[in-house]
């Protein structure tokens, strides 16, 4: 994958596993780089200068409180996220969260040709805890994340464990990420309190805040991404928290899919397998299906990417074939299948060979009660009755069938030739009725 630009950021400093810290202070914990593929010569080269606008160091004396471990580095709108946790914590409050949500503003109003420019790290830099759980149960480090647009709102997802192994899912609303860093720098500049502080364990930023006099009114701008006039790096201390939608033992891994307005999540486990959860509206669960992985191994923390070889693992997110009836496969509430009518089977749509035609392929949205049925006329037919016409209403969700060959089939060899309404929904087929000895119910066979 490209990206114009990257986020680095240092986990676990520690050579051949030794348990000494053997950071110095020129080691930067998170660095912002050049990542244009199209001018190798400036490949991981730093693009602002001086670099110390491109870094960010934490204090020699503040390392051992501060032990990051990257979990993800992503783009949303104008800015760039970087998930962390910081193992420092680990074991000495488990009823605190350890997971960090950074912020960094992307300058887009000087957009050269490859991509925005990242802001000075001093002037927008901002980042705050994110609780998974409520207070007395929490799940405190991050596992994986991943951001996601449900309906129109935007979401991150996460996964998070705490210290007995069991894990939960979480979503936040970026709109709540937002608004709480804008209360923030609000805060901080209006009425200074305890729930924002400077980063002053960085070596980076222009002092304090706390010396400023008198009450700054910030512009809309400034409270979404600083100032050059305020080279403050921030930490809000009140967590922004969310309760657990799922909660399993052994997730690693979250990926979130939107299939035809339908949201379906992929939980990948330690155990190598991907549990499938398609969600309703309100965010519960309408079902669930597990996946076992070829390789049966724990599934990366940034699910698309294989982290041990140079490889994309290629995984059949559904199972559509196993149900064989309409009503069974629409009722599933599996996002990804639907009814190929013209078929007569459960499929994805791309594999339906007539799907791209209108209401050639039911969605699970559309529910069970769209499936295809037939209302004959006359409804009973006597076997001693000479009747060589009959009407077949089609209800439900069909295609247009005009232009294609309508047949009735008894059996092999045994069929007759139909033809359409002028309404296209109601079939008749005149001709010979199948053999008295053999009389099953008529078949459809449409072909082009």
């Amino acid at each position: 994958w490209h990206f114009e630009r990257s986020i680095q950021c240092r986990a676990r400093l520690w050579p051949n596993h030794s348990k000494e810290d053997l950071r110095f202070e020129n080691t930067p914990e998170i660095a912002i780089r050049s990542f244009d593929v199209g001018d190798l010569a400036r490949l991981f080269t730093y693009d602002i200068n001086p670099s110390e606008d491109n870094v960010f160091k934490i204090k020699q004396e503040a390392k051992a409180k501060n032990q990051l471990h990257f979990v993800r580095a992503f783009h949303h709108k104008t800015y760039s996220y970087v998930a962390f946790n910081n193992d420092a914590k680990t074991g000495h409050k488990e009823s605190q969260p350890n997971s960090v949500l950074a912020r960094i503003c992307l300058d887009t109003a000087g957009q050269k040709p490859n991509g925005p420019e990242s802001r000075k790290l001093t002037e927008s830099y901002i980042q705050l805890p994110l609780q998974c759980g409520r207070d007395g149960d929490i799940y405190n480090r991050l596992l994986s994340v991943y951001p996601a647009d449900v309906r129109a709102e935007a979401f991150l997802f996460g996964v998070f464990s705490k210290g007995d192994r069991r894990t939960a899912l979480c979503a936040f609303k970026f709109a709540d990420v937002e608004e709480e860093i804008r209360r923030g720098r609000r805060s901080c500049s209006n009425s200074p309190t305890g729930d924002v502080q400077v980063l002053d364990s960085v070596i980076q930023g222009s002092g304090a805040a706390r010396g400023v006099g008198g009450v700054m009114h910030l512009q809309p701008e400034q409270l979404d991404c600083g100032a050059a006039h305020l080279q403050h790096p921030l930490a809000l201390r009140r967590p922004l928290r969310a309760l657990p939608l799922f909660q399993y033992n052994g997730l690693s891994s979250v990926a979130v899919d939107d299939v035809l307005n339908h949201t379906a999540l992929f939980l990948g486990t330690s155990n190598g397998r991907l549990r499938k959860v398609t969600l309703t509206p309100n965010m519960t669960s309408a079902s669930q299906r597990t996946l076992k992985l070829p390789a049966s191994e724990p599934v990366h923390h940034i699910m698309p990417l294989d982290p041990n070889d140079v490889l994309m693992l290629r995984v059949k997110v559904a199972q559509c074939e196993q149900w064989t009836s309409c009503g069974d496969c629409l009722g599933a509430a599996d996002a990804h299948c639907g009814w190929c009518t013209l078929e007569n089977r459960c499929s994805m749509q791309k594999e339906c060979a007539q799907g791209v035609l209108a209401r050639a392929w039911i969605a699970m949205g559309e529910g069970p009660h769209q499936c295809p049925s037939m209302t004959l006329t006359p409804p009973e037919i006597s076997i001693t009755a000479d009747i060589k016409d009959v009407g077949i209403l089609i209800n439900g969700t069909v295609p247009d069938l005009v232009g294609f060959r309508v047949e009735c089939e008894y059996g092999p060899g045994l069929w007759t030739a139909a033809t359409l309404a002028a309404d296209a929904s109601y079939v008749g087929y005149h001709g010979a009725r199948a053999p008295r000895h053999r009389s099953p119910p008529p078949a459809h066979r449409l072909t082009s």
